[in-house]
């Protein structure tokens, strides 16, 4: 099968991906953003049997964004007269909206990684994206999603009700260091974007109620965004958290999730989300809101804690639960491992992504 990837986001996902439909024989053609492969791994590997076309990213109101990279994206596509078109959902990207009369002439399928906006500043999408999104969601029905709750969402939509929706998991994320090395986790880590939706509040009213306790803890916060700054000065006050306001980059990452001894995640809404599947790439369990379909990878008891959104109480006692119960701790480490190597593991994803492209196939024939 020839497999045209689209993806200028999630530039991470869509390499595994694609070395995984490459592993099975098909003929891969991978279109990729490069201001965001450049901060998701540093540079794109060198991918044997894969082509791989690096479009330079312009700011939207350069006219060379319409004028070079939608004519480069459309040349590449006609060129390669693929069986199949998957596209990864993105926004912003003005110029790709200018490929969809190409995009609709192959069989194509859409990974919407996201149904409906989180709360908080990524609800704020403007009118111009929503046009770009509703578009494509309508041109498009064939659809990935990586979570049943998530099709439930989509289905919910106007645009979701007659699409036809694969639920296929979201591989996981994430390089381990080649050698060997042994748990050493110390901390507790909330990593990513710091929007209202990740709980970042509820996170510190957790950590208050460990000191009244007198528990000692380690605590990291590594990332950037529009929710940081009312919680900075608070922050700084707490000896036992160390702060890195900063984008993280690449070659960071690994030491930060391997320190840890589990990955926070206490949204107060969401649908699912990479960092989940990052914390499991290194084999790190996940405490997590019961919310969107986090729980369809983060296993109550088996690879992580799940607890009511909004409750600092319980993710505190979750906290707790892993500082003094290491036997427990190691189970649930072992437990994440094995999840990774399988129904994880983007082997297993291939196989299902196949199935979602034959069914676009035939329904393309229809």
């Amino acid at each position: 099968m020839k497999i045209a990837i689209v993806s200028l986001h999630f530039a991470e996902y869509a390499i595994l991906l694609a070395q995984a439909l490459s592993n099975r024989n098909h003929k891969i053609l991978l279109l990729l953003d490069s201001d965001n492969t450049q901060a998701e791994l540093g540079k794109p590997p060198f991918m044997p049997g894969i082509e791989t076309i690096i479009i330079r990213r312009r700011p939207l109101k350069d006219p060379r964004s319409i004028l070079f990279n939608a004519p480069k994206v459309i040349s590449a596509i006609v060129k390669f007269q693929p069986d199949i078109i998957h596209v990864q959902e993105t926004l912003p990207h003005d110029y790709l909206f200018l490929t969809l009369p190409i995009i609709k002439l192959f069989p194509a399928i859409l990974t919407i990684h996201d149904p409906v906006p989180h709360s908080g500043q990524d609800s704020n999408i403007g009118l111009r994206k929503s046009f770009y999104q509703k578009s494509f969601r309508k041109a498009i029905q064939n659809v990935i999603v990586h979570g049943e709750k998530l099709c439930q969402v989509y289905r919910s939509t106007s645009t979701g009700r007659k699409a036809n929706i694969s639920v296929i998991p979201h591989g996981v994320l994430g390089k381990r260091p080649s050698t060997k090395q042994a748990s050493i986790g110390e901390s507790f880590l909330f990593f990513g974007r710091m929007e209202a939706y990740k709980g970042l509040g509820i996170f510190l009213d957790a950590l208050d109620l460990l000191d009244a306790k007198k528990i000692k803890y380690k605590a990291v916060i590594a990332g950037r965004g529009s929710d940081l700054e009312q919680y900075r000065e608070r922050i700084q006050k707490n000896a036992a958290i160390k702060l890195r306001d900063e984008f993280i980059p690449v070659e960071d990452i690994p030491s930060l999730f391997l320190g840890a001894k589990a990955v926070v995640l206490p949204y107060l809404d969401g649908t699912q989300s990479g960092v989940t599947s990052m914390a499991f790439g290194f084999g790190r369990p996940v405490i997590a809101s019961n919310v969107g379909s986090l729980p369809e990878m983060v296993q109550d008891g088996k690879t992580g804690l799940l607890i009511p959104s909004k409750n600092a109480t319980a993710l505190a006692i979750a906290i707790e639960k892993l500082i003094g119960d290491q036997p427990f701790l190691s189970r649930l480490e072992e437990n994440v491992k094995n999840a990774a190597e399988h129904e994880f593991s983007w082997s297993a994803i291939a196989v299902q992504t196949e199935f979602a492209y034959l069914g676009a196939i035939n329904a393309n024939k229809e």
